[in-house]
Formats: C-alpha cells, sequence, structure tokens
C-alpha cells in the first residue's frame, strides 16, 4: 500500500503543476517527460518545437524613372538666368515705344506694327550705337522723335493696340517678324542712299524693312 499511495502523491503534485507549466510553450516539453515516468505503460507525448516566424515585410519597389521624366526636368542650361526687368523700366519702354507704334504706324496691321516694336527693341541689343533701353533708342536725336512732347489719346482704341503690340515686343512674346531689322523706311518713297547698301529684310504694308 505504500508505493500505492507515493504514486497518489506524486501524481496529485504532477496535476497540480500541469495548469501553470501548461501556460508556456516550452514547459509543454517538461511534462511530456514526468508523465512518462509518472504513469507506467503511457505511451511518451512527442511535442514538436513551436517555430515563430516573423510576418512577412511587404516592399514596394519603385519603377525606373523612364527617358521623358528625366528629360522634362530642367537642366542649368536651360534656365533664363538673366536678371528681371524692374517693372518701372519695364512700363517705360512700353510706353516709348507704344508712343512710336501709335505715332508711325497706327494705320498699319498688327504684324506691320509689331514690325516697327521688335525693330525698337533690336536697336537695344547691338550696343551703345543706338542705346541700351527702348527709350533712349527712341529719343536718340535724328532718329525717331521726343516722345516727351509727344501725349496721344490714352483713351482710344489705337492706343489699346500700341500698348499691346508693344508688350509683346518688350516681352518677346511673338516669333520675329523682321529678324535683325534696324532701320525702316516708306515704302511710297525712294530709298535714300543710305539704304542702297543694306539688306533689305521684308515689306510690311508702307514700310520698308532692312539690317
Amino acid at each position: 500500500m505504500l508505493p500505492a499511495r507515493r504514486f497518489l502523491i506524486t501524481l496529485v503534485a504532477t496535476a497540480a503543476a500541469i495548469p501553470t507549466l501548461a501556460a508556456s510553450a516550452p514547459a509543454q516539453q517538461l511534462i511530456a517527460p514526468v508523465i512518462a515516468r509518472t504513469l507506467p505503460g503511457t505511451p511518451s507525448i512527442q511535442t514538436a518545437p513551436q517555430i515563430i516566424t516573423a510576418p512577412a515585410v511587404e516592399t514596394t519597389t519603385l519603377p525606373a524613372p523612364s527617358e521623358d521624366s528625366v528629360a522634362s526636368v530642367p537642366q542649368a542650361a536651360d534656365l533664363d538666368l538673366r536678371p528681371a526687368v524692374a517693372p518701372a523700366e519695364l512700363a517705360a519702354a512700353i510706353d516709348c515705344i507704344a508712343k512710336v507704334v501709335r505715332h508711325e504706324a497706327a494705320n498699319q496691321s498688327e504684324k506691320g506694327q509689331l514690325a516697327v516694336a521688335q525693330l525698337i527693341i533690336n536697336r537695344t541689343r547691338v550696343g551703345s550705337r543706338f542705346g541700351h533701353t527702348a527709350c533712349a533708342v527712341v529719343n536718340q536725336p535724328g532718329q525717331f522723335f521726343n516722345t516727351d512732347s509727344y501725349h496721344p489719346d490714352r483713351s482710344s482704341g489705337a492706343w489699346t493696340r500700341a500698348v499691346a503690340v508693344s508688350r509683346d515686343a518688350v516681352q518677346n512674346v511673338s516669333p520675329a517678324v523682321v529678324p535683325g531689322a534696324l532701320f525702316y523706311h516708306a515704302a511710297y518713297q525712294a530709298p535714300p542712299r543710305f539704304f542702297r547698301g543694306r539688306q533689305r529684310v521684308a515689306v510690311l504694308g508702307d514700310h520698308i524693312f532692312y539690317r
């Protein structure tokens, strides 16, 4: 009777320890040998070790940049690095050119007016021969006229068109109508001797333009 009593005491102690040991995965590996030794004839319990794997991490593969996307990035050579024109200087240039367009080409087509305005801009780009600003060019003695003494009706449609054409020329919006032209004269007049050695660029309305 004594061995049977020891067997019961061992079995009770083992059963009391099972809930605590079962709380963790490694404890399962300890319980099976104890039961196998305590209960003769009980088949051994084999438990496979649990393998904890990390969750898969989703990765995003960025597409390789296309040739079009690379070409669309502005390069240093494509950037306009010229200094911005001050608003007051821009307004003065438009006003001076508009007075010439209104006075000398008001009866011409828009293209003919733009040709006169672009000619003035061309003169500002050839150095100090004519002047570095539009107002200096148009007010040069012996060339156009003194714009300070000319006061056109600024409420008229002719003035509105002249201003629009002049703004176009100053801001270089439209393609060149008379590329490189620096001089012009009325088409109904015989060309003075000065123009005989000049290259003719275009004839627009009542004006002939030369380089």
